[in-house]
């Protein structure tokens, strides 16, 4: 264990992680409104400095730009590696219980830890998440009088702008433009701003009560659809982040994302940039009956 250690707590979708390093860091814009006073914390995040750590790489089970997952006889852990330095391997993190994850890293590249952005990167920011029954959902999280309303799908297809033109005409405010952090708090499904929000650059710690998921769809022409169960699962887990090498986090998700979309209506939105989308949308859920007429069923 560190004898010093520098002590920052942030407030994520009401889970609090308690990051303790060995340096003070520098608490960047994304993670501002997020920082608490609370001396209190749920996840214990513990960074350890060394000039020499083993680095086991053994039963590779993913890989890509930042870092390698692998896995032995305590379970998985990541590899970090510098793509700009040959690959360099400068940090190890495993997360030992639902409340504590410990990262070690090579002296000489503490720079990569001297920030708040950063070391949350070194992170397994998702899978601590899902520990605590939460999910990250790509979509653009809007605040309005109807609730919470959070656009998805693919890349490009106009989140962002159906998220604009909210705001525009109904005065919307949004809450996050790109990772929307979903969490069931007292029998109720809410969305959580977070520090991860993309070019939107909103980071508003933030919490509402999520009215509709709505799947985007460009179109020349607006219509809207209610979709059943079976197409609401699979259109919203392709706008989740999911550790596919691991079959418990697969399983987790699938088990909260069935929970709750037999409580969240979802909707097909095939649409053009304008009002009308807007005014089909607000319609649509204004007549919408409340109640069980509301729920999908497998």
């Amino acid at each position: 264990m560190m004898d010093k250690s520098y002590v920052n707590i942030f407030s994520i979708a009401g889970i609090r992680f308690s990051l303790h390093t060995e340096r003070p860091i520098i608490i960047t814009e994304p993670f501002k409104d997020f920082i608490t006073e609370n001396d209190q914390s749920d996840i214990k995040i513990e960074f350890e400095e060394s000039n020499q750590i083993e680095l086991k790489t053994e039963n590779e089970k993913f890989g890509n730009l930042i870092f390698k997952v692998y896995e032995d006889d305590k379970g998985y852990y990541r590899i970090y590696h510098d793509h700009k330095e040959d690959d360099r391997q400068y940090a190890i993190g495993r997360i030992y219980s639902n409340e504590y994850e410990k990262i070690q890293y090579l002296t000489d590249s503490s720079q990569f830890f001297n920030e708040s952005s950063n070391a949350f990167s070194h992170i397994a920011f998702e899978e601590l998440l899902l520990r605590w029954k939460a999910m990250i959902l790509h979509a653009s999280f809007i605040s309005t009088e109807q609730g919470g309303i959070l656009f998805s799908g693919p890349s490009g297809i106009g989140k962002s702008t159906q998220a604009d033109l909210w705001r525009l005409y109904e005065g919307a405010e949004l809450i996050n433009g790109d990772r929307t952090i979903i969490r069931k708090d007292n029998n109720m499904w809410r969305a959580y701003g977070s520090p991860y929000a993309g070019f939107s650059r909103c980071f508003v710690n933030k919490s509402v009560t999520i009215r509709a998921i709505v799947i985007l769809k460009k179109c020349e022409k607006c219509r809207i659809q209610k979709m059943n169960s079976t197409m609401a699962f699979f259109k919203t887990y392709a706008g989740m982040i999911v550790n596919t090498w691991n079959q418990e986090y697969v399983q987790t998700i699938t088990d909260l994302l069935k929970e709750m979309i037999l409580e969240i209506p979802v909707y097909l939105l095939e649409c053009t940039p304008t009002k009308e989308a807007v005014d089909l949308l607000k319609n649509t859920l204004e007549k919408e009956e409340t109640g069980e007429s509301r729920r999908n069923t497998l």
